[in-house]
């Protein structure tokens, strides 16, 4: 895969709804904001301000009422593969690199508003963003394998 002509959008959520994203190979929202996506698209997700995983789009949008998530219906759906993953302790900031690369793409702090409307980042950015989380090492089997116990864990913590 050629990361440079990747389409990368970023998303964030809660240590639980990831999981819960993990569990069922979805990803959702709201509104509406898929209608430019594509099948083969990246998601990078950001949790508590870290890069915590990236995944790719299976399939295009749909929309559904059934409840996944505990807090949101986030009706409007998109099935995603996960293809790595990095542990709480292992996630970076978005900071250094990557936060630079966004910050050159977007302007001053403007890369906000991509993270809420998800919208494809520029290739130049989204090189970078993933030549970052490849640099660490990919939990992703660890992490389903020991999903329902995460899952347990974190609802004990929210």
């Amino acid at each position: 895969m050629n990361p440079v002509s990747m389409r990368l959008h970023l998303g964030k959520c809660n240590e639980y709804n990831f999981l819960i994203c993990l569990k069922h190979s979805i990803w959702g929202n709201d509104r509406n904001r898929f209608k430019d996506w594509e099948k083969g698209d990246y998601l990078l997700l950001i949790i508590d301000k870290s890069i915590s995983a990236l995944a790719k789009t299976t399939d295009n949008l749909f929309k559904s009422n059934d409840e996944i998530w505990e807090d949101s219906i986030a009706p409007y759906r998109i099935p995603v593969e996960f293809i790595h993953i990095l542990k709480k302790e292992n996630r970076p900031s978005l900071s250094g690199k990557s936060s630079d690369a966004l910050l050159s793409a977007y302007g001053s702090k403007k890369w906000g508003w991509a993270i809420i409307n998800q919208t494809v980042v520029p290739e130049s950015a989204a090189e970078v963003i993933y030549t970052e989380i490849k640099a660490y090492p990919n939990n992703l089997r660890e992490m389903t394998e020991q999903l329902d116990v995460l899952l347990k864990e974190e609802k004990i913590r929210s």
